[in-house]
């Protein structure tokens, strides 16, 4: 599976924040942060051609996150969920069955 070096984190560049900064390209950040693959290349062939490894492609190593620990809701959130439910159900009390008239 490729990684694409380029993430959408463009969005939330500053104006003053550059490229370089936020994904940097020495070759220690590189060597850290991405697995380097060389390949045979496919491509239009002949004579001494496509015979050893010379293509590369550089992925990116997936970032390993810790799982999310599940926590459990507040008193007060409780509290709220519990008088919202309640003003929605006397809403739903007041209506009435519509009338068939037509």
């Amino acid at each position: 599976m490729m990684y694409s070096i380029t993430v959408c984190a463009y969005l939330f560049i500053r104006k003053e924040d550059t490229l370089a900064e936020l994904y940097p390209t020495d070759r220690e950040s590189l060597e850290r942060d991405c697995d380097l693959e060389f390949f045979i290349a496919s491509g239009p062939g002949g004579q001494h051609r496509n015979k050893v490894e010379m293509a590369a492609r550089l992925e990116e190593r997936q970032k390993v996150s810790k799982p999310r620990r599940a926590t459990r809701p507040t008193t007060a959130s409780r509290v709220r969920r519990l008088e919202a439910k309640r003003h929605v159900s006397t809403i739903k009390k007041q209506r009435s069955a519509p009338s068939s008239d037509s």
